[in-house]
């Protein structure tokens, strides 16, 4: 799979070769070619001497792996990187040079050679399994993405700070860019191995090897924070909560002190987070806007994060300084606090739960994929994957981590409750 699939950038294929619609009918020709595969020498009969140099298998590996192997090199050339497509297009090629080598009659799991598809239906299988999970993968993130954009669009909102990436996506991004020629190191590792402590044969060791090449990539990290982020926002977006970007949700679940723009203002809140242990500071009516920035840094400086609630852009200043604002009143821009809650401040409490709901997804959803992608290379390594279901494996956890991201969509139990406490209770009691 493709590093810009990994990072959303396939979604923007609007047109030609990359459209959703063509890889689809890419996909049923191929399907339909690798089950004439499987009864090619049968059809063939007496034929099958002349024509056992072609078999439709081919087809699937040029019109599936051939823009896998276009993207990898186009990574290494262009962008001057290893990304996860070279990785693949290795293992595809991999799996080519083993049945090139098996027609040139070299011996493989004691036979003497001669012609056997096995290989090339393992290169067939694993071109279209990898060009299968990208459209897959391609198609869940659109739909996040194009309803997300939607929902803002009727919400008036400006899309200018939607490609602020977050901190811990800036570091899951980091860490796949080291992930990615580490397979390379840990495909050579295994190889090593298997030829030496295990006392396979080469061939052996080499199917061993781009497995782990398969298996070992970071699709399903990198996706792990941008799926959550997005489920996150189109979720808030329709209880008429408008979210700058995902920087700002994620800061909202690290908030771990309230400043109200007045005493008066959120009598409620203040006890329902003091339940939950998120200090509450207020301020008097007469305060001006160079106390509450004060106050504002002075809580910052002591590691505090902070988030200030406010219903006037006259406080303009105090929303900036803040590490997330949120904006009180229907109707208001939001062009000077990160988030808009449509209403009063009977919404923060929600959204400050929701907040840290988002960020233990995205706990989840890297731990699953460094789980997937580790236990993956240790069952490569003992054979108990081959390069077809290491491709099932890996699609299988980029599927989880978009599954599970999705089910932040369903999310209501934080701004339902967190109405009906504050309903509860009256400002003084």
């Amino acid at each position: 799979m493709s590093e810009n699939c990994c990072h959303g950038g396939c979604c923007c294929h609007k047109h030609g070769f990359n459209s959703m619609k063509c890889r689809l009918w890419v996909l049923i020709v191929a399907a339909e070619l690798c089950i004439v595969s499987y009864f090619w020498d049968d059809i063939l009969g007496d034929a099958y001497e002349t024509g056992k140099y072609f078999n439709p298998a081919w087809l699937v590996v040029l019109i599936c792996g051939g823009p896998l192997i276009v993207d990898g090199f186009k990574e290494l050339f262009k962008e001057k990187r290893v990304g996860t497509s070279l990785l693949i297009s290795v293992a595809i090629f991999a799996c080519i040079a083993l049945e090139i080598l098996c027609w040139c009659g070299v011996a493989l799991d004691g036979h003497s050679g001669g012609h056997d598809h096995s290989n090339l239906f393992s290169a067939a299988e694993v071109a279209f399994i990898m060009w299968f999970g990208e459209l897959l993968e391609d198609f869940a993130v659109a739909k996040l993405t194009k309803k997300q954009a939607t929902n803002n669009h009727d919400h008036g909102h400006s899309h200018a700070g939607e490609g602020k990436k977050t901190r811990i996506e800036r570091t899951v991004d980091k860490w796949a860019g080291i992930i990615v020629p580490s397979a390379v190191v840990i495909a050579v590792v295994v190889f090593v191995l298997v030829l030496t402590v295990f006392k396979e044969d080469w061939h052996v060791a080499l199917t061993r090897a781009m497995t782990v090449l398969v298996v070992f990539c970071p699709c399903s990290l990198v996706l792990s924070t941008p799926t959550a982020i997005v489920a996150g926002l189109r979720n808030a977006s329709s209880k008429n909560i408008v979210i700058k970007n995902g920087s700002a949700l994620e800061r909202v679940a690290k908030t771990d002190v309230v400043v109200l723009d007045t005493d008066t203002d959120g009598c409620d809140l203040k006890e329902i987070l003091a339940r939950r242990n998120t200090e509450v500071v207020s301020f008097s009516t007469d305060a001006d806007s160079g106390q509450k920035v004060e106050e504002i840094g002075r809580l910052k400086r002591d590691g505090r994060v902070v988030c200030y609630v406010g219903d006037s852009d006259k406080e303009s200043a105090a929303f900036s300084a803040a590490d997330v604002s949120m904006l009180t009143g229907s109707g208001e821009s939001c062009d000077f606090a990160d988030i808009n809650l449509g209403g009063g401040t009977e919404k923060v409490d929600g959204i400050l739960r929701f907040g840290k709901r988002v960020l233990a997804t995205i706990t989840a959803n890297i731990i699953l994929a460094v789980s997937v992608n580790l236990v993956s290379v240790v069952l490569s390594l003992f054979g108990y994957l081959d390069p077809v279901i290491g491709a099932l494996v890996h699609n299988g956890g980029t599927i989880l981590v978009v599954i599970n991201s999705a089910f932040l969509l369903a999310v209501k139990k934080p701004f339902q409750s967190g109405n009906s406490r504050q309903s509860d209770l009256t400002c003084g009691k």
